[in-house]
């Protein structure tokens, strides 16, 4: 593990309704694409959305109901 790339992570912090994953999905679900899709077999170091959120056009993760405002 890279604990300097965490560090900076978690320095920066996440926003609301993110965590900071070690391998997260290239392929993020977001308002447009709520669906998994077929995505490459690799691991983003990050801030991705909670379980149950999307990430909206603004960059921000919200339920599926907030997708639709």
């Amino acid at each position: 593990l890279d604990h300097s790339v965490e560090a900076q992570s978690r320095g920066r912090g996440c926003g609301q309704n993110e965590e900071f994953t070690q391998c997260g999905s290239a392929c993020e679900p977001s308002c447009n694409r709520p669906r998994a899709q077929a995505c490459t077999l690799q691991c983003i170091v990050g801030c991705q959305c909670r379980q149950g959120f999307l990430r909206n056009s603004s960059g921000r993760c919200v339920t599926p109901r907030e997708c639709r405002r």
